[in-house]
């Protein structure tokens, strides 16, 4: 945070603070899946949501459906991200930059 109490990376979508890193690459992958078409979830819709991972340096994308995990992989991957699927879950990737 800087002296003027603003968040260090601005602010994401709907106003959302920005305070550390991991915040502001949480984001650029929301982002880089907006700008793939790609929904977010909401309480009106169903959509993707991303999640931090257990081990604090990866995210979790986890998709509405199977058939998405294929438009999710392809945005990610094409912006430069590692995307594997988690063992876990078949709707869900494990995300890496």
């Amino acid at each position: 945070m800087d002296d003027d109490g603003v968040p260090e990376f601005g602010y994401g979508r709907g106003w959302r603070p920005l305070w550390t890193t991991r915040d502001r690459d949480w984001e650029a992958i929301r982002e880089v899946l907006r700008r793939a078409g790609l929904r977010e979830w909401t309480d009106r819709h169903t959509g993707f949501v991303v999640e931090g991972s257990e081990d604090g340096e990866r995210f979790l994308v986890a998709s509405p459906g199977a058939a998405d995990v294929g438009r999710i992989t392809a945005a990610l991957t094409g912006a430069g991200y590692q995307a594997v699927p988690d063992p876990d879950d078949d709707q869900t990737l494990r995300v890496w930059h």
